[in-house]
């Protein structure tokens, strides 16, 4: 209960962005109107996510959103290949609690990203 079951992200190009995203992490978008896409991860059970991708959000929202990736390092590179830009390379989490990076997408949507080792 109280888990994160939609998470959409303001985004200025839906096109661009799908393509972003469907590359980056694989995930399943499809249009949903005109001005909204809907995304999923393709995942089962406790693994599934998804939400949307708008081009418009209630003024004043700003929001980060972790994405677990298997590396950090290999996702940075696939980032900048698809035209993103590296805000926080690499920080290590204390305790072995593994490690993250922040980006920005092409169209300037802040994200990050998270691995456990």
């Amino acid at each position: 209960m109280h888990g994160v079951i939609h998470t959409e992200f303001l985004v200025k190009d839906l096109t661009q962005s799908a393509k972003f995203f469907e590359t980056l992490f694989d995930w399943k978008i499809r249009p949903f109107g005109e001005d909204y896409s809907v995304w999923s991860n393709g995942e089962e059970g406790e693994k599934a996510s998804g939400g949307g991708l708008t081009t418009e959000l209630p003024e004043g929202t700003k929001t980060i959103t972790y994405i677990e990736v298997a590396d950090i390092a290999t996702t940075v590179a696939k980032i900048r290949e698809l035209g993103g830009t590296i805000l926080v390379e690499y920080q290590a989490l204390p305790n072995n609690m593994g490690a993250w990076a922040t980006f920005l997408t092409p169209d300037g949507t802040p994200m990050a990203i998270w691995a456990p080792k």
